[in-house]
């Protein structure tokens, strides 16, 4: 009896299981056709989109692959959920991504330094602001760029050590970029004192600096005085030269102290330095080199 049952309850199964797969029959044609049209529908968009970039927004052309992505993305998104209602498989991954979900929570949590250095590391490679060799100053670490990964980016820095920054540190701060136009302005402030004709500083610095072989450019070289020291006017000299790292400034620097320092000896222009004045009289000061200076022997009683 049991096994005739059995038998029956087998039978019962195997019907259920035929008329299911013949009822599945037309999702199965449904699925092929939805397919190849997704495939046709993603090469139209693709051509689509890129003849809209370009006709529209020529000058940014590094992110039309970016926004293609994108849009495919949420395209095969909405195909994937289609797919899966065809597949009457709906329900099923609904509780796969519930599951899913309490994990990605806790995921996010424990990676989102991660994540958030490896988006930004994404937007640098796409925007370039600075290329391998560059010389760079990254949230106070100035040196060239020898690394550029994923999750950080490492610069060579002037001691002669490797410093790694965090991309998402660098996507959210701000740096400088000494080699973009591969030239540089260097700047040279100095003092001369309350009795040189100002006119001649001028006319000394400028030919001074113009003369120097590492200046470009010798017409745009400039001179300003920019303020009245306690006991000097204060002066900038200023001048363009090519630049491919940090010794090229510190070297053009060095050479235009040392010829300024030369022409103003050899001119008569006297580099200040701080003076104090004593004041021994009512009226203003007393100048000691116009006293004689005399000693007075105290005697004693």
């Amino acid at each position: 009896m049991d096994s005739f049952a059995s038998i029956i309850y087998l039978k019962e199964v195997l019907e259920k299981w035929v008329k299911g797969i013949i009822s599945f029959i037309p999702n199965i044609f449904t699925l092929f056709i939805v397919l190849i049209i997704a495939k046709f529908c993603t090469g139209y968009i693709c051509k689509l989109f890129r003849c809209y970039f370009k006709n529209r927004f020529p000058k940014y052309s590094q992110f039309q692959n970016l926004f293609m992505y994108i849009i495919l993305s949420i395209f095969w998104l909405f195909m994937t959920l289609l797919i899966l209602d065809i597949l009457r498989l709906t329900g099923f991954v609904t509780h796969i991504l519930a599951g899913a979900g309490i994990i990605g929570v806790i995921g996010g949590f424990a990676l989102k330094d991660v994540v958030s250095n490896a988006f930004a590391g994404f937007l640098i490679r796409i925007q370039r602001p600075f290329k391998y060799g560059d010389w760079v100053n990254i949230s106070g670490y100035e040196g060239t760029v020898e690394y550029q990964g994923m999750l950080m980016t490492g610069l060579k820095t002037i001691q002669g050590e490797m410093a790694y920054i965090p991309n998402q540190t660098i996507f959210d701060t701000s740096y400088l970029n000494y080699s973009k136009f591969g030239t540089i302005m260097v700047i040279v402030q100095i003092g001369i004192s309350y009795g040189d004709y100002l006119e001649k500083v001028e006319e000394v610095a400028l030919k001074t600096v113009r003369s120097l072989p590492m200046t470009i450019t010798p017409e745009e070289a400039d001179f300003y005085f920019i303020n009245i020291g306690g006991s000097t006017y204060n002066f900038q000299v200023r001048f363009w030269i090519n630049y491919t790292g940090r010794n090229d400034y510190l070297a053009a620097t060095n050479a235009a102290i040392q010829a300024l320092k030369l022409a103003f000896e050899k001119e008569g222009i006297m580099v200040a330095y701080n003076v104090l004045t004593l004041d021994f009289g009512g009226k203003g000061g007393v100048n000691l080199y116009d006293k004689p200076i005399s000693f007075v022997e105290k005697k004693e009683d």
